[in-house]
């Protein structure tokens, strides 16, 4: 029994540095790029029911190179359902993933590569020519999932990171993919190695690109400060450069349970509205650094409620934009709007014009090291038909931060306006903050944008002081059977407190279709 045993031992260990010495001379032929040596020599290792893992990596390391993928792919599958799990490789819904991923158990740092280089081998199939667009659609879905295990386990962090935000600009999770770009950057900066400058120079160009290719070719302009390189930037440069337009078409309803702004004792009885918009956007082809803008809108607003004829409304507006693009510094836009907004009196007398205002705005667009900054400076002139004329001024700050989620995609923003009321003894100070969200469900294929505003008006007569907070959630949803066709629910909460009117608040819901192309 003894000398069976023994025997067994002395094959294993034989067979084994067998299998070692083809390993070895196959990865030397690898090295000098002779696939087929390589694979004749580690086929060797295939002969009976024992597995050498290294030489099976090996050989589906030259299926891929070859081309031969799905060969390569069903030896990396085999390797991780035998010595891990088989959960993570047969997960068809990525929605479930992470949570899939706590459940089992982590693998040994030999098994944590197969996930990546599975990642790996399927992105270089969807980047050949073998397949069709929809195989190939089927295939980046597959290297996305393993590029997320990848990058759970942290396998290759920076290669991972990187070809992670590839594939989510192109499935239009590009604020996902900026978020993981900005990581990147951080991480190459904090290590500090010799090729640093150029890679470094590479994640910004793709950062450019996604901003760009996202329709923020604005900022994607801005982003790529290396003026050395400019020549590598020329997609972005010529992209930010094209002529475009746009016309949207907009019907909706809209429900104000406090149409006068008031409290409960003076207020007039809820009402609801039927809203028409028309816009018109054109950007011009951009010569050198400058395009123009031209913004045509037009709304009609009728109540439900023939008491409340007073408050229909219609209104028109012309806005020319210039915009200077110092590319790879800033971003500098002036522009002029004119509006004009008319009443009715009664139901059946027709609109006459009430208020028109010009409107003069100044911003500059900044690329920071974590996100994007946007300087606004505003004029505008209120010429009423029946009361006093007003002039404002208004300074707005934004931030818009890079590290963003699918949930949380926020936008910071501060400001000051100042009124001037010719009839008024004293102007008034109107200080704001606001808080603006999107939050993207994938599964449900919606974006909810929420809004979260505060804002204080000042003014040395205490009945015109006025605090009020705003609280409002609107969701986009998609109507797939006509191409850019959506619905856009919305809610707005207002808490309205003054020295006048105590505390009170009110409720506006809306509900609208919105067409463009």
């Amino acid at each position: 029994m003894k000398k069976i045993v023994l025997i067994f031992i002395v094959h294993l260990i034989s067979t084994n540095i067998f299998s070692n010495e083809n390993y070895i001379k196959a990865k030397k032929f690898y090295s000098q790029n002779n696939l087929k040596k390589s694979e004749i020599t580690l086929k060797k290792n295939m002969i009976g029911s024992k597995t050498h893992f290294p030489s099976l990596v090996l050989l589906a390391k030259i299926f891929s190179k070859k081309g031969q993928f799905s060969k390569s792919l069903k030896i990396y599958l085999f390797l991780i359902k035998k010595f891990h799990s088989s959960k993570l490789a047969d997960l068809k819904n990525r929605g479930y993933l992470m949570k899939e991923l706590e459940s089992v158990k982590r693998p040994s740092a030999k098994l944590k590569g197969l996930y990546f280089l599975m990642a790996q081998t399927f992105w270089k199939s969807y980047l050949s020519k073998i397949y069709s667009k929809k195989t190939k659609n089927k295939i980046l879905v597959n290297a996305y999932k393993y590029f997320k295990i990848s990058d759970y386990y942290g396998v290759r962090p920076k290669q991972t990171k990187f070809h992670l935000s590839l594939i989510q600009a192109k499935i239009g999770e590009s604020d996902i993919a900026i978020s993981n770009l900005t990581l990147l950057k951080k991480m190459i900066l904090k290590e500090k190695y010799p090729d640093s400058t150029d890679d470094l120079f590479a994640v910004d160009l793709i950062l450019s690109k996604t901003h760009s290719e996202s329709k923020r070719q604005d900022i994607g302009t801005i982003f790529i400060k290396n003026p050395k390189k400019k020549k590598f930037s020329n997609s972005v440069i010529k992209l930010s450069k094209k002529e475009s337009s746009l016309f949207t078409l907009s019907y909706g309803k809209i429900l104000d349970t406090n149409l006068y702004n008031t409290p409960r004792p003076l207020e007039k009885a809820e009402s609801s509205s039927t809203n028409t918009i028309f816009n018109y956007f054109f950007r011009s082809k951009g010569k050198k650094e400058l395009s123009y803008t031209l913004n045509l809108s037009y709304s009609q607003e009728e109540m439900a409620d023939s008491n409340y004829s007073e408050l229909d409304s219609r209104s028109y507006s012309l806005d020319l934009g210039l915009i200077k693009n110092q590319f790879f510094s800033n971003l500098g836009t002036l522009n002029y709007s004119f509006q004009n907004y008319a009443k009715k009196k009664s139901l059946l007398s027709p609109f006459q014009n009430e208020l028109q205002i010009h409107s003069l705005k100044g911003s500059m667009l900044f690329s920071l090291p974590n996100g994007t900054m946007k300087l606004a400076l505003g004029l505008k002139g209120l010429d009423y038909k029946n009361q006093s004329n007003s002039l404002d001024i208004g300074i707005k700050s934004s931030l818009s931060p890079y590290i963003k989620t699918r949930l949380y995609s926020p936008l910071y923003s501060a400001g000051f306006n100042f009124y001037k009321n010719i009839n008024l003894d004293s102007p008034t100070s109107e200080l704001f903050f606001s808080l603006v969200n999107n939050s993207r469900f994938y599964f449900l294929d919606l974006n909810l944008s929420s809004t979260l505003e505060y804002l204080y008006q000042y003014n040395k007569v205490p009945e015109n002081n006025l605090h009020q907070i705003n609280i409002e959630g609107l969701l986009t949803i998609p109507l797939s059977f006509i191409k850019n066709l959506y619905f856009y629910p919305s809610l707005r909460y207002e808490l309205i407190k003054s020295k006048t009117y105590d505390l009170f608040s009110k409720w506006k819901g809306r509900a609208f279709i919105s067409l463009s192309f």
